[in-house]
């Protein structure tokens, strides 16, 4: 555990990256997301207990750089340039995604926000300083919180190994503080009559454990919320170009950057069955109620069916941000 002397230095070192990058502020027009600036969602759902409210954050970017972590520096160094300083998507304003992570939790109370969600990809890397400067500030809130990693969260790009192993490495090793004692790759907590099952989809498959499991959480027949890093495929990403879960066009035909973040590439063979029989529950199950992701840095709302969307949210880097209310209804 860092000193507090530490994640003010962090702090401190964030303010003088947004000074030195004022002429320079990433420009990519909050990387074009979309005019769907939506921050708030409302969802009825038949027997629940209470009304509540989560705020749903996702794609956050942080980097906290730490001499004592020299030897991997050279795998995070492209992801840790990657998001300096970045325009908050609605005001403009230039700011550190740290920074505006924190106004974010920040407004949380006067939202009565009651629980908090991370769609993965809260880090650029596995940095433990980074995990720790996150952790803190979460812990700040006094909200609980639920956790699942995205594809930057366990990944040092160009470290041998495959996606899974290296996955398994430092979810354990680096990431275990985000999870609360809960397993990495797949779990669920309810809360005043939802289930929300956690399941790390962030190498764009499942395996035959979280297949198991999440057939296991639709029988008990609960309301689920399901929380993922990776979309769950819509017709809507064949338009534009994005990979997301259980797309039949997965592979390595379709890995366009493997090469550029220095990992293993996508199977030559496309999704495997457990991957695509998940999505059909997903989509079949009549206990699911929403599926919550990030990953695309745009907002979106799909359609799956009549009782079924998926609320994807921008990125949290640019001060993206989604307060989801659920309302009790007979």
């Amino acid at each position: 555990m860092k000193s507090i002397s530490t994640f003010k230095s962090a702090f401190i070192l964030s303010l003088i990256l947004l000074v030195l990058s004022s002429c320079a502020v990433f420009q990519k027009s909050a990387e074009k997301q979309s005019d769907l600036k939506d921050s708030s969602v409302d969802i009825s759902v038949k027997g629940l207990e209470h009304n509540f409210t989560v705020l749903h954050l996702t794609d956050t970017h942080i980097s906290v750089y730490d001499s004592s972590e020299a030897e991997y520096h050279s795998f995070a160094r492209r992801m840790d340039r990657a998001y300096p300083v970045t325009r908050h998507y609605l005001s403009g304003d230039s700011a550190t995604p740290a920074v505006h992570l924190q106004n974010i939790l920040e407004s949380a109370g006067s939202h009565s926000a009651d629980l908090l969600i991370l769609s993965g990809d809260i880090v650029n890397n596995p940095s433990r300083s980074s995990v720790a400067f996150v952790k803190k500030m979460l812990d700040e809130t006094g909200i609980p919180f639920l956790y699942i990693s995205g594809n930057h969260d366990w990944h040092y790009e160009g470290m041998p190994g495959t996606l899974n192993q290296l996955r398994d490495k430092w979810t354990k090793e680096s990431l275990a503080p985000l999870y609360n004692g809960k397993n990495p790759l797949y779990y669920q907590h309810d809360w005043k009559g939802i289930n929300f099952v956690m399941i790390d989809n962030s190498t764009y498959q499942v395996n035959k454990d979280q297949l198991a499991f999440f057939k296991g959480q639709v029988k008990r027949g609960l309301p689920i919320v399901l929380v993922m890093h990776i979309p769950l495929y819509h017709p809507n990403y064949r338009e534009n170009g994005i990979s997301t879960f259980a797309d039949p066009r997965w592979g390595a035909e379709a890995d366009e950057n493997w090469q550029l973040e220095k990992r293993e590439r996508w199977f030559d063979s496309g999704n495997l069955p457990e991957t695509t029989e998940f999505a059909e529950l997903i989509k079949q199950a009549p206990n699911i109620i929403a599926v919550l992701a990030g990953h695309t840095h745009r907002n979106s709302i799909d359609v799956f069916s009549e009782t079924l969307k998926q609320y994807v949210t921008a990125s949290t880097a640019f001060g993206q941000h989604r307060f989801i209310t659920f309302h009790k209804t007979n």
